[in-house]
């Protein structure tokens, strides 16, 4: 998972007015893995395979609890009559 300053934008945007502490919690495992990655030697520049597993689990992690607070909205009965495109989904999803 790379982090830049538009991600961490969104991800404080949605954890802020929305109350979505998953987000707060991949903004701070991407800083994590940034000040990880600046501290390996300069020619190797990456992490060892067993810690990037782990951040790998951990983003995983934090990514479906993100879809558990942000369901799809279930059709309504007008949509469930005419189904065309896609449902809207929630504001943090959208």
């Amino acid at each position: 998972m790379t982090i830049s300053a538009p991600h961490l934008r969104d991800l404080t945007f949605l954890e802020k007015p929305f109350e979505q502490n998953w987000a707060k919690n991949r903004a701070d495992l991407g800083v994590k893995i940034k000040e990880e990655v600046d501290k390996t030697e300069p020619q190797r520049n990456q992490l060892p395979g067993s810690q990037l597993i782990s951040f790998e689990r951990q983003d995983d992690e934090i990514v479906n609890d993100g879809f558990q607070a942000n369901p799809r909205a279930k059709p309504s009965e007008k949509e469930k009559i005419k189904p065309r495109g896609r449902s809207k989904p929630t504001p943090p999803v959208n």
